[in-house]
């Protein structure tokens, strides 16, 4: 094609190609000064033509990247926060792993402003300021101070980096609640698509965007049952089960409450479970209501991935393979139950070009952790979602 004046139609913007533009200096050029100019990609007259041209091309692509900020579907960084701002929305910020420690020492002693590190060289904060109980002993919750997907496993948060005296010991029984990197364009289209449900006519629709747009809430799920007998997750007929990672317990059960539909019953499991909460949320009358949800639970799974070398296979392979699991892992739907065929294909992601692997995969194994390794999936409860560890993921070189 020849050089066109960018336009605008029902199909999008149109602008000229580099070349098309250079070429179009080139014929000016000689109709002004005669064919016989020359404009050989060595004189200066065309280096300098190509030099305009190329900024002229920056200025068409620039003009196409206002246009394409116009709509989320096709914004990205900066044009996206503010286009999905008309939804009431914003990008997600990166939040801090949690840890509850356990601190041991003199009972009554005062730790100021200190702070710990796990195995994997992780600082983790302590409030501002912690005294250890009469019994020797006290729990805290201490934030990582770097944001992100930064695990600790139990028994990992070990160091003390602030010694005061009569402060003894710290370590953590359980795992941190991890947290969550910067929402992705990707990510922040798909929680604009389901703003634009909250005035929707499905209250569940309403319901699973006004969870997501609670500040914190990385992964949510909403469980009708709409019969008049418990169904096959216990939850009671005619009620909501809404489980959620991450967010202000509060805050979860005043959207609940405001979008669950009157008359609709709560429910966060059974009695006693863990991850069954209670919010008490008053009305404009001042009623008491109870709202119950559920928190979401971590199920740690054990995996074998058997390999064989091909040509330009990399020592640094097997690590990668974990790296991919645990990265996709962390996205991975509630209630989902994790087939051995879904981890082979995150495993074979690492091969750069599919045409000609570096290495081949024989056989993949998983379980919870505990149970014996099979090639049968992995069965996860509707409260629950499947979680990788790198001491739990194993890959075997055949040869």
């Amino acid at each position: 094609m020849s050089y066109f004046k960018p336009y605008i139609d029902e199909s999008g913007y149109h602008y000229p190609t580099y070349n098309e533009i250079l070429e179009s200096f080139i014929d000016d050029f000689q109709t002004i000064y005669g064919s016989g100019a020359y404009l050989g990609s060595d004189s200066q007259d065309y280096e300098f033509l190509s030099k305009i041209a190329e900024k002229i091309y920056d200025t068409y692509q620039t003009c196409e990247l206002v246009y394409d900020a116009r709509s989320p579907v096709t914004a990205i960084g900066t044009g996206l926060d503010y286009i999905v701002a008309i939804n009431g929305i914003a990008r997600k910020q990166a939040t801090k792993s949690m840890v509850v420690l356990t601190l041991s020492g003199e009972p009554n002693t005062t730790i100021n402003n200190g702070f710990v590190s796990d195995t994997n060289g992780n600082i983790w904060d302590l409030p501002e300021v912690t005294i250890i109980g009469d019994t020797g002993t006290v729990q805290v919750e201490a934030y990582c101070r770097d944001a992100g997907l930064i695990q600790a496993a139990p028994g990992t948060v070990t160091h003390i980096m602030t010694p005061v005296a009569g402060w003894e010991s710290v370590t953590n029984e359980g795992s941190a609640a991890t947290g969550t990197v910067t929402e992705t364009d990707s990510e922040l289209r798909a929680r604009q698509a389901d703003s634009v449900a909250l005035p929707s006519q499905s209250m569940k629709d309403g319901l699973r965007a006004g969870l997501s747009a609670i500040s914190g809430v990385s992964r949510r799920e909403v469980y009708e049952n709409d019969t008049n007998a418990v169904d096959a997750n216990g939850i009671p007929g005619h009620s909501i089960c809404c489980v959620v990672e991450g967010g202000e317990e509060a805050e979860i059960g005043e959207v609940i409450f405001l979008r669950k539909g009157d008359g609709v019953g709560t429910y966060g499991g059974p009695v006693g479970s863990a991850g069954r909460k209670e919010v008490h949320v008053t009305d404009a009358s001042g009623q008491d209501n109870t709202i119950l949800f559920s928190r979401l639970s971590y199920v740690d799974v054990a995996m074998q991935i058997t390999i064989t070398r091909r040509a330009g296979y990399k020592t640094s392979t097997p690590d990668e393979i974990k790296a991919a699991i645990i990265e996709y892992l962390d996205t991975f739907s509630i209630g989902t139950d994790l087939t051995t065929s879904i981890i082979w294909m995150v495993a074979q992601s690492i091969n750069v070009d599919a045409r000609t692997p570096t290495f081949s995969i024989t056989e993949v194994l998983a379980a919870r952790n505990g149970d014996d390794l099979s090639t049968s999936d992995v069965v996860i409860d509707f409260d629950e979602v499947a979680r990788g560890r790198e001491p739990l993921i194993s890959v075997v070189i055949a040869n």
